[in-house]
């Protein structure tokens, strides 16, 4: 085998491991926004794909599980016990324990999303 076709297969494989949904033990989750307001981040039907991360910084436009789906907001603060996030069209801050946070926006795949889902 050509050592071509081993680093091809190394390249794919660690694709696979980065890309790999929560639903099979990755890291990753596909979900389609449907608020609108986020602009100029994120449009109403574009795809974006989250990852989970040890820390989240104050800014960082997350996707959080509530009884509704997923939604997105910005982190505003932080303290020991939870994240302030601000949703849009929300007056307040929420505060958001940190096993509700699907992950931060890792990319949004835009129109070509809207065109998967």
């Amino acid at each position: 085998m050509s050592s071509t076709r081993v680093l091809m297969g190394v390249l794919l494989a660690a694709l696979l491991l980065t890309l790999r949904p929560q639903t099979l033990g990755g890291a990753a989750a596909y979900l389609t926004v449907d608020e609108p307001g986020l602009e100029p981040a994120l449009f109403p039907g574009d795809l974006a794909i989250v990852r989970l991360q040890e820390n989240y910084r104050i800014g960082d436009l997350i996707a959080v599980q509530t009884l509704g789906g997923p939604f997105f907001g910005r982190i505003i603060g932080a303290d020991d016990t939870a994240y302030r996030v601000v949703f849009q069209g929300a007056a307040d801050a929420v505060a958001v324990p940190g096993e509700y946070i699907v992950g931060r926006r890792w990319f949004t795949l835009g129109i070509f999303g809207r065109r998967i889902v």
